[in-house]
C-alpha cells in the first residue's frame, strides 16, 4: 500500500499589509536620510560658494586700497621731491649771487689796485 503524505501544515501566514507598511516607513527613513544629507552638502556648498564670494570681494577691497595708499604715498614722495628741488634751486641760486657779487668786488678791488698803482706791489710774481 502506497502511503501518501500529508503535507506538513504551514504556519499561519502573517498578514502582509503589516510588513508593507513596515518597508514603507524603512524606505521612507532611508530618503529622508537622503534627502538630509543631500541638503547638508547643498548648504555646505552654498556656504563654501559664499565665502569665496565674501573673500574675492576682500581681495579685491584689500588691492584697492593698497592702490590708494601707493598713489598716497607717491603724491607724498613727490610732493617732497619738489619741495626739496626748489630748495636745492634757491640756496644754488644764492650760492650763485654770492659768488657773482665776490667776483664784482674782487674785479672792483682789482681796479682800484690798477688804478692806484698799488697792483705792481701786490703781485705774486
Amino acid at each position: 500500500m502506497i502511503r501518501r503524505r500529508r503535507p506538513p501544515t504551514a504556519a499561519p501566514l502573517e498578514p502582509a499589509e503589516p510588513t508593507m507598511a513596515a518597508i514603507r516607513r524603512a524606505e521612507e527613513a532611508a530618503a529622508a536620510r537622503l534627502a538630509a544629507e543631500t541638503a547638508d552638502r547643498a548648504d555646505v556648498d552654498a556656504a563654501r560658494r559664499q565665502a569665496g564670494e565674501i573673500l574675492a570681494a576682500a581681495s579685491r577691497r584689500a588691492d584697492e586700497r593698497a592702490a590708494e595708499r601707493r598713489q598716497a604715498v607717491r603724491a607724498a614722495l613727490d610732493e617732497q621731491a619738489g619741495r626739496e628741488r626748489a630748495a636745492c634751486a634757491a640756496r644754488a641760486g644764492r650760492l650763485r649771487d654770492a659768488a657773482q657779487d665776490r667776483r664784482e668786488a674782487a674785479v672792483r678791488l682789482a681796479v682800484a689796485l690798477v688804478l692806484t698803482g698799488e697792483a705792481a706791489t701786490c703781485s705774486s710774481r
